[in-house]
């Protein structure tokens, strides 16, 4: 996330995120807003039903937990973005 908020302000043809350690949704808008128009934002994910650890912990909102989140979220991310991509 250091990485991105230095960033701030730029814009680029293509964008890489790597979310195999956990994907922090506020980077995710970040970077998105950092692809000028026509260019491509790339966001690596793990395999399938792999969940970084601490990527429900961003998503909670009281009276939710982490358990409460489980791994929808992160499968449907990551069905939109194939389903984009094709």
């Amino acid at each position: 996330m250091a990485q991105v908020r230095r960033r701030l302000g730029e814009s680029h043809d293509a964008v890489v995120l790597d979310g195999h350690a956990g994907l922090d949704p506020d980077a995710l808008g970040r970077c998105h807003g950092f692809v000028r128009g026509g260019g491509a934002l790339v966001v690596c994910l793990p395999p399938a039903g792999a969940v970084p650890e601490g990527w429900q912990a961003r998503l909670v909102v009281p009276p939710f937990s982490a358990a409460d989140v489980g791994e929808r979220t992160q499968r449907r991310l990551a069905r939109v973005l194939t389903q984009r991509a094709q």
